[in-house]
């Protein structure tokens, strides 16, 4: 064995049901190296990285650490073999301070004559803050659920560096993060790795894996199909591998005009505010728009979706629907259904699907008022056509319609998020960053369905902080700082470029 690798696995296969999720993967892992791992949705890179770290068992194979078999049977055998995760999921609990997440477990190290000092703690909390974030302030006296999910997945790192360990796997981490927090994760990553640490970094954002790692595994189908050197590669190259055939480099609208119905507006919104999100934002959407709102991470974009919606209560303005008129105001998201809008939230997994819950029973959620007969009898039946329908409509990889959300990938859940919208086959569409953590291959179907949408003369309202996503998608780019909206407004016809939305950004 080569006495450079620290771990490596050996024909390692596992099966959910009847889905092979991994088939004899051989992998392995240098001392000191960052190694991503890249495949589309369901290619089985979640499940080995499980494996490796203790959560799922794998069927058949075998895994070495530093020559030595490794059999982990729970997260608390990978600890002690210094193997730390940070998953898609929260590892974090919400009513628990950030002080009292990071030391959980180690109460003891806390506690003299049985009693547990509570100041000892958040002392040592902000000290594993600060050695490795330095600068990055919490009040670690405050509860998790008070922050934003990317501080959230930054204190979950700092809890897996507080083991001290020799592999870190991180799973789509900084997929959901603003660019200013991606680098502050990856001068993180470069930090331990110049302390000897091993890290296996998953990402469906090619650009940045090529940037960040030393070597590249493609996986396709639950099978490694190459191992690659960062810097012998193109970006091109690795999506033909990712998923078996050319993807077009720009998977973008191909037109360049804004071409929507100017005369027919559906969404009015005038000086709405609501307290420390937004301030007094007007616009107007119109019949086959995408109206695109852009900014950084915590500019307000995200909560005024969440307004428009009814998930947060505003203090003044309006939001008027001309085509009906009908006033929305601090309406709850039952009368936005019933009124033709629909949203996805930026956090899929605790807000925009129902983990513990069937495939089926998440897609028929919000259409279940369509379903039903005139006799207001729900048929089963009627369900799982409807169901199966909306799975095929996005090619949803699932053992079948009753399998719970928990077990699909990232990117299925996502599907499984927008489809239930898709199927309710809603006037106009709140999409907050609907394509974070899904792959090239996914992020270009999802386009091509926007772009359809539009055609059928659907409104949407695009929020996101990716500028090649706001330019390649929108008809209007609206940009929002500090809960403002800018007075600049950017037209399709005019091609803007990132230079000069970036500058109203900042």
């Amino acid at each position: 064995m080569d006495e450079n690798i620290l771990f490596q696995t050996i024909n390692v296969s596992k099966s959910f049901g009847p889905v092979r999720a991994l088939n004899n993967v051989d992998f392995s892992l240098q001392k000191g190296e960052i190694r991503g791992l890249i495949g589309e949705n369901g290619s089985g890179k979640s499940t080995l990285a499980m494996i490796i770290a203790g959560i799922v068992l794998k069927d058949s194979g075998k895994m070495l650490k530093e020559g030595k078999e490794y059999n982990p049977k729970q997260i608390q055998d990978a600890f002690k073999n210094k193997i730390a995760i940070v998953t898609q999921e929260s590892g974090l609990i919400e009513d628990l301070s950030i002080a009292n997440n990071l030391l959980l477990g180690r109460e003891k190290d806390f506690t003299v004559n049985g009693f547990i000092k509570a100041k000892a703690i958040n002392e040592a909390a902000n000290l594993m803050i600060y050695r490795i974030l330095k600068n990055k302030k919490f009040n670690v006296e405050e509860k998790i659920l008070n922050y934003s999910f990317e501080d959230k997945k930054l204190i979950e790192i700092i809890k897996a560096l507080y083991q001290n360990p020799e592999i870190l796997i991180l799973d789509e981490t900084a997929d959901a993060f603003s660019r200013d927090n991606k680098n502050l994760l990856w001068d993180v990553i470069r930090k331990v790795k110049n302390e000897g640490v091993s890290i296996i970094y998953i990402s469906h954002t090619i650009s940045e894996v090529s940037e960040v790692t030393d070597k590249i595994t493609i996986m396709r189908d639950g099978e490694i199909i190459d191992n690659i050197d960062s810097n012998n590669c193109t970006e091109d190259d690795l999506k033909k591998m990712m998923v078996g055939r050319e993807l077009k480099s720009n998977y973008y609208r191909e037109d360049n005009q804004a071409t929507f119905n100017k005369e027919k507006v559906v969404l009015k919104v005038e000086n709405l505010s609501s307290k420390d999100a937004f301030h007094d934002i007007s616009f107007s959407l119109h019949e086959g728009e995408i109206l695109c709102l852009g900014g950084l991470s915590g500019c307000g974009m995200s909560q005024l979706g969440k307004a428009i919606f009814g998930l947060l209560k505003t203090d003044t303005g309006t939001i008027y629907l001309p085509e009906k008129n009908k006033y929305l105001k601090n309406h709850s998201p039952v009368e936005s259904i019933n009124q033709g809008i629909a949203y996805l939230p930026r956090d899929r997994d605790s807000e925009g699907v129902m983990l513990l819950a069937s495939v089926k029973d998440n897609i028929t959620l919000v259409s279940l008022d369509r379903i039903k007969r005139k006799s207001s009898f729900i048929s089963p039946k009627d369900e799982v056509t409807f169901a199966e329908k909306g799975v095929n409509e996005l090619s949803i990889k699932t053992a079948n319609i009753n399998q719970f959300c928990i077990g699909l990938s990232g990117g299925n859940r996502q599907k499984v998020s927008l489809v239930k919208w898709l199927m309710r086959e809603c006037e106009i569409l709140i999409l907050d960053c609907p394509t974070r953590g899904v792959d090239v291959g996914i992020k270009a179907y999802i386009y091509q369905k926007l772009h359809q949408l539009k055609l059928q003369k659907k409104s949407i309202i695009l929020i996101s902080e990716e500028l090649t996503e706001l330019i390649g998608m929108g008809d209007r780019i609206l940009i929002m700082k500090e809960g403002n909206l800018c007075q600049k407004i950017f037209i399709r016809d005019e091609r803007p470029r990132e230079e000069e939305i970036i500058n109203y950004m900042i």
